[in-house]
């Protein structure tokens, strides 16, 4: 059967996994929207251009319809025939690849059900089945559908046996705002797709073999190299701020807590958290523990926790040094003078200092650690918690920037204490940057770090 790769097909494939509609309001790229069909394109067009205005996110909903069905070509809510716009974005892959696979990694998580291992297989599969039934794609036509940002020649994807879904979409996305500017090439494809209706009104749906075409085994991945979505690794010298010096590198051996520690009592002797936390809800027995270190989960959190850190992109983390009740409820604000000032590498400094929509994106997509001051320079009390989460708003303000924030787990603040040089915690003879409010961006896996001292947040229990 004759394809096109359209936008209306491809939205198309796109929207049969997408979350399900929630009232919930949802925040990408800095710009708060809802899980519909509107939102998701308009994410889309955002991932092109990254300035897309906030006014144009909810498009309107016939518009999407006849998109998606490919019964228009673009109009004047849809840039896609602004051959300056589709050069642009198309630029952008070839040189900046690494910033758009962020942001449709980001789009990924956020509107498709990425959890679903058999829904984000299909459509992987679905997409090269649609690739590959494109009789207009030339064979020395150029694709960016590899996770290193490395061209592939369209002859080549016959072979291909993976694929990285960011990397596949990011592909896709480019070829059809650069060729296919014609919209309705996919009207016939959308027709043969769509299944019988059970009566006029009902939603159409894809026929049951779409997608399970290829007579191959295509491995379907979320993952995305190194080399294309960490910042450069080389050395660069340490900001200026007072005397504190990174003690992190890469030979450094791993300090893990000893079970002999007695910076903490056994699990059955262990304090209650403390009360800054009032707005959120705790669990009151270990989620999960290695020697004596006591790991707490969150409760009464809408989705599940666990999905969403294994959404994150780990090459980095925030952290955020709060006064002590800064964290009673789901939001705080950080001075301008105390955000991304210090304790920071140059070159993380440069490429987030701005705050533009792209890296508010990218940071909402990272883990985060929030602590409160220590109570003792270099230590704190066995007591004294930090928690992990991710952030799930940025506003910037004319003094400061605005956080909406959520918590998956707890632990003992001590443990970074303890571990200053596993989680890069820039210090000095008496004191650390713990020990001073502030927001700072770090370039360590956070997560495999957490786990090789006995806190794994992903084998918590409720």
């Amino acid at each position: 059967m004759e394809e096109r790769l359209c936008g209306g097909t491809f939205f198309t494939l796109l929207a049969a996994v997408k979350r399900p509609n929630s009232r919930r309001p949802l925040s990408f790229m800095g710009v708060k929207g809802s899980l519909n069909e509107p939102a998701m394109l308009g994410a889309l067009i955002a991932v092109l251009n990254p300035d897309y205005s906030q006014q144009n996110w909810e498009l309107p909903r016939h518009i999407v319809s006849k998109f998606k069905n490919c019964d228009c070509r673009a109009g004047v809510y849809l840039p896609f025939s602004d051959s300056s716009f589709s050069t642009a974005f198309h630029e952008r892959v070839r040189h900046r690849y690494k910033e758009v696979l962020e942001s449709m990694t980001a789009f990924c998580t956020t509107f498709l059900q990425t959890e679903d291992q058999e829904k984000m297989a299909w459509l992987g599969r679905a997409l090269l089945e649609l690739l590959l039934s494109d009789s207009t794609i030339q064979p020395e036509q150029i694709l960016y559908i590899s996770e290193t940002g490395q061209p592939v020649f369209f002859r080549d994807i016959r072979d291909t046996e993976e694929v990285c879904l960011p990397a596949l979409l990011t592909g896709c996305w480019d070829y059809i705002v650069l060729h296919v500017q014609d919209n309705a090439v996919g009207r016939k494809t959308i027709q043969n797709w769509l299944a019988d209706k059970d009566y006029a009104n009902s939603i159409g749906a894809l026929k049951p073999e779409i997608g399970h075409r290829l007579q191959k085994t295509i491995a379907v991945s979320m993952r995305t190299a190194t080399s294309t979505c960490t910042v450069s690794s080389k050395n660069i010298d340490a900001p200026v701020q007072g005397i504190m010096h990174p003690p992190y590198s890469d030979s450094a051996p791993v300090e893990a807590l000893s079970p002999a520690s007695s910076a903490f009592p056994l699990p059955e002797q262990q304090a209650a958290p403390q009360q800054f936390f009032s707005g959120i809800n705790i669990i009151a027995s270990p989620g999960g523990h290695v020697g004596q270190i006591s790991v707490y989960q969150m409760t009464g959190d809408e989705g599940t926790s666990v999905y969403e850190m294994m959404g994150l992109d780990t090459s980095l983390y925030n952290l955020f040094v709060l006064d002590g009740d800064n964290l009673a409820s789901r939001s705080f604000s950080i001075s301008r003078q105390c955000a991304l000032s210090g304790y920071i590498q140059p070159e993380i400094r440069e490429r987030f200092l701005s705050l533009l929509p792209m890296d508010q994106m990218a940071l909402i997509n990272i883990p985060s650690i929030f602590a409160t001051v220590n109570r003792r320079e270099r230590r704190t009390d066995p007591e004294h918690q930090a928690l992990l989460g991710r952030i799930t708003s940025i506003r910037l303000q004319s003094h400061d920037v605005h956080f909406q924030w959520k918590p998956y787990c707890m632990f003992p603040q001590q443990v970074l204490n303890q571990n200053e040089s596993l989680f890069d915690i820039w210090t000095a003879p008496a004191t650390n940057e713990l020990s001073d409010e502030h927001w700072t961006i770090k370039q360590i896996p956070l997560l495999k770090r957490l786990q090789s001292v006995g806190i794994d947040p992903f084998r918590l229990t409720r």
